[in-house]
C-alpha cells in the first residue's frame, strides 16, 4: 500500500477533485493486474453527500409533482 496526500491550500475541494480525477483514470489504464487506486478522505465524502443531496431533491421534486397532480 502506498498512500499519496495532497494539500489543497488556497483552492477549493471541488476543483481539487476535479484535476486529480482525469490524471487518476489514465493511471489505472496502465496499472498491473491486481492494483488499483482509490480515492478516500475528504473528496469521497464530499463525493457521496452530494450523490445523496441529488438523489434526494429528484424524489422531492417528484413526490410535489405527483401531490399536485393528484
Amino acid at each position: 500500500m502506498v498512500d499519496v496526500f495532497g494539500g489543497v491550500a488556497s483552492r477549493d475541494l471541488g476543483g481539487v477533485l476535479s484535476d486529480i480525477k482525469p490524471i487518476i483514470a489514465e493511471a489505472q489504464k496502465n496499472l498491473p493486474r491486481g492494483i488499483s487506486i482509490t480515492m478516500r478522505g475528504q473528496a469521497l465524502t464530499m463525493s457521496t453527500s452530494f450523490f445523496g443531496l441529488a438523489i434526494g431533491l429528484v424524489m422531492s421534486v417528484a413526490l410535489i409533482y405527483l401531490l399536485l397532480v393528484r
